[in-house]
């Protein structure tokens, strides 16, 4: 809840202390004859608890909590920075549970790991994240308190990383050094006063987060760059123009984009443009020359299809051609799907409920398909205005890697097959590499009494507990449906690997893997 209007003149540390009272007394039925720990970044409250005369507010908040039985800890707030930031909320929460707050809007994963500290519900026994009730009203500390330690993003991305990299096998991380607004997240020289060093962080975050993912990860590192900007007044004077002239592209654009390349030597450069505005126009063309050229790149770096009206899915080392694409069947070009977690946003939205978010099973299935027809797969994640990478996209992701710890042999070094997909059945895509790989998203209830007439099969690959050798030929049993069902708060996925040799009509064998998930 928010606080009243008396309760918003507190003290800092009343605020925190009835913080505790309302935390605790929130989910009273699960704490009410256990005994549990309470942690605070407040050494003060410790003391309060002690207070000599325990009168007025106080004196009633010690005796709602003296039928709890608790001990207080002191931890530092930049030890615990999810619920710190947490705390600093806006004044009027967002039209959702508080439960759905917590799970969106922290990462108390951190703090649960080193003080294994986590308090159960229905909610957060699925997520697994503790929980952290949101009571108190934000403040604005000086530059030296606690809220320079909260997470961002240079900070984040390696900890993500390396959080997921044993499970989740990425190839290249894309950053948005400038958006549309215009707001560079780089001390550019084109952009006085509207970027990260001067305004907000005081941080040249490009370059951090380069040096980071570098030196901490095996990604490739990419660049996002809006080329117009939705307020510029150089750019409304050439739209206002007709695009005639190009006083925006001469003086901001262009430059800052030789300047982002030369200075930060990305391996991608993502460009993003509006729907009017000819390359001509852009000057696409001369920048893309002297990036193959004569750039520090000009060996190793690819771009993609967004440099000006009419070019997108006909130019460019990669298609995107459009938000969220996917064409369903093989293309002759390299094409990749930007998708995101959020199903209506591309920036992080602290409004938002689970269902706006894809479920893993959904997010599966875009995956899956756009790989079956050779495409790359880009998902956006969303931080905090703080730089903090919230639960329900480390919770995607991580899905994502449980899946591909087991089925990754059927997405990495595999192409797209001549059939990418089951015209009789949905949900049926194939990868190849030099097994044909069906993957499977859905088991209808079939009589699996059929037969399969196999021109060859190897002998010595039958020994499988799953499948053996009969007079008949070769019998197989398939998993029923409850083993490959996947819980939501435990992913199971299931994948057989029935290696069946077939000698095809050309006389080339052929090992089909069939791996099951589940989309019930």
């Amino acid at each position: 809840r928010t606080l009243t209007d008396s309760e918003r003149r507190y003290s800092t540390y009343e605020k925190k202390f009835i913080a505790c009272v309302f935390g605790v007394e929130r989910f009273a039925d699960y704490l009410e004859q256990r005994e549990f720990e309470l942690y605070t970044d407040n050494m003060d409250l410790a003391w309060m608890w002690r207070h000599p005369k325990q009168l007025g507010k106080i004196g009633r908040w010690v005796w709602r909590l003296s039928h709890f039985k608790f001990s207080t800890h002191h931890i530092s707030g930049k030890s615990n920075v999810a619920a710190n930031a947490l705390s600093r909320m806006a004044e009027y929460l967002p039209p959702v549970a508080s439960e759905e707050i917590c799970v969106i809007n922290t990462i108390p994963e951190s703090f649960v790991s080193i003080h294994n500290a986590t308090i159960l519900g229905r909610l957060f026994m699925c997520f697994g994240w503790g929980i952290r009730h949101i009571t108190t009203s934000p403040y604005h500390p000086g530059p030296n308190q606690v809220e320079r330690f909260n997470r961002n993003l240079v900070i984040a991305l390696p900890v993500f990383h390396h959080q997921v990299q044993s499970r989740l096998d990425q190839e290249y991380v894309v950053f948005t050094a400038k958006h549309h607004e215009g707001y560079t997240m780089w001390p550019s020289k084109y952009s006085f006063s509207w970027n990260a060093k001067d305004v907000g962080p005081k941080r040249d975050l490009v370059g951090e987060l380069a040096s980071a993912v570098r030196n901490k990860t095996n990604l490739k590192f990419g660049l996002y760059h809006s080329l117009f900007e939705w307020f510029h007044p150089l750019y409304l004077q050439d739209k206002a123009n007709g695009y005639k002239t190009q006083y925006f592209v001469g003086n901001k654009t262009m430059p800052e984009l030789y300047e982002l390349v030369t200075t930060y030597k990305p391996e991608i450069v993502w460009s993003d443009g509006p729907m009017d505005g000819k390359y001509t126009y852009w000057n696409s063309t001369q920048f893309i020359a002297w990036l193959y050229n004569n750039s520090p790149v000009k060996d190793t770096v690819v771009v993609n299809d967004r440099w000006g009206k009419g070019l997108k899915c006909k130019h460019g080392d990669f298609y995107t051609c459009r938000d969220h694409y996917n064409p369903g069947h093989l293309l002759p070009y390299k094409w990749e799907n930007c998708d995101t977690v959020d199903k209506n946003s591309w920036a992080f939205r602290r409004n938002a409920k689970l269902e706006d978010y894809h479920t893993i099973q959904e997010l599966l299935s875009r995956f899956i398909s756009t790989v079956s027809c050779g495409g790359n797969f880009l998902l956006n994640v969303a931080p905090t205005k703080y730089g903090v990478i919230t639960p329900i996209y480390e919770e995607r992701f991580s899905q994502l890697g449980t899946w591909l710890a087991i089925n990754g042999e059927s997405i990495y070094a595999t192409t797209a097959w001549t059939s990418q997909s089951d015209h009789l059945a949905s949900g049926v895509w194939y990868t190849y590499s030099i097994i044909i790989y069906i993957i499977i998203f859905s088991l209808t209830k079939v009589d699996w009494n059929f037969k399969i007439n196999v021109l060859q099969y190897d002998k010595h690959s039958t020994k499988n507990n799953r499948w053996n050798e009969t007079g008949n030929g070769i019998k197989i049993q398939f998993p029923d449906r409850e083993s490959v069902k996947m819980l939501f708060n435990i992913i199971k996925y299931l994948a057989i690997n029935l290696k069946l040799l077939i000698t095809s009509v050309f006389s080339a064998k052929l090992m089909a893997t069939f791996i099951f998930t589940s989309h019930f």
